[in-house]
């Protein structure tokens, strides 16, 4: 390659970093992430991209990446639930919640921007109780709930922001956050699931 064209290509890419930053996206590897390690009730999996293949759905793509079909909707712009080979889907991630050591609860405090979901994951045991409590002092609150083989607790259309309900399985369950139409919220989720009694 000459150095006329070298030169090109080096301005080029100047120019295109020059208005990304005036436009305030900044390339995908120089995306700050925000670091949550230091949380105690938190582990936090960042996102990927997947190719939609032949055959694929969208319950199939979450089921197997572990989060759920609203999720990958909100973080997509996705209107339905179609999708076509070749599409490319950006599968968010999602928080896992461990209990402190003698702990029995956690409480999570979290900020919804404006048609985004939050996706929380934890492991229990089948037989036992959980509790579930989502507050918001200015939006009325979304929560779904599934376990990991797909079985729909509670569904985000269903009412109410709490649930409570004996576990059928030993597996994980993930709890969906959003807000109802859309809006921007902060909120408070808290689980609580008390231990196995002897039988």
């Amino acid at each position: 390659m000459s150095q006329h064209r070298i030169q090109r290509a080096v301005s080029l890419s100047l120019i295109v970093a020059v208005l990304l930053t005036a436009l305030g996206v900044a390339p995908a590897a120089a995306m700050p992430r925000e670091d949550r390690s230091s949380r105690d009730s938190l582990a936090f999996q960042s996102g990927q991209y997947y190719i939609v293949r032949r055959g694929d759905t969208l319950y199939g793509i979450a089921r197997r990446f572990g989060t759920t079909v609203e999720a990958i909707m909100a973080a997509n712009g996705l209107r339905s639930t179609t999708i076509y080979i070749g599409q490319s889907l950006f599968i968010p991630g999602y928080q896992r919640i461990e209990f402190q050591r003698g702990s029995t609860s956690a409480t999570v405090r979290g900020a919804l921007a404006a048609n985004e979901l939050d996706t929380y994951v934890l492991r229990a045991l089948a037989g036992q109780t959980m509790i579930v409590q989502v507050v918001a002092p200015r939006a009325n609150m979304l929560l779904s709930i599934h376990g990991a083989n797909g079985e729909v607790l509670k569904s985000s259309g269903a009412g109410s922001a709490s649930w409570s309900g004996r576990l059928p399985t030993t597996q994980d369950y993930f709890i969906t956050i959003g807000a109802e139409g859309g809006v921007a919220a902060n909120y408070s989720l808290q689980v609580t699931i008390p231990p196995l009694r002897p039988q």
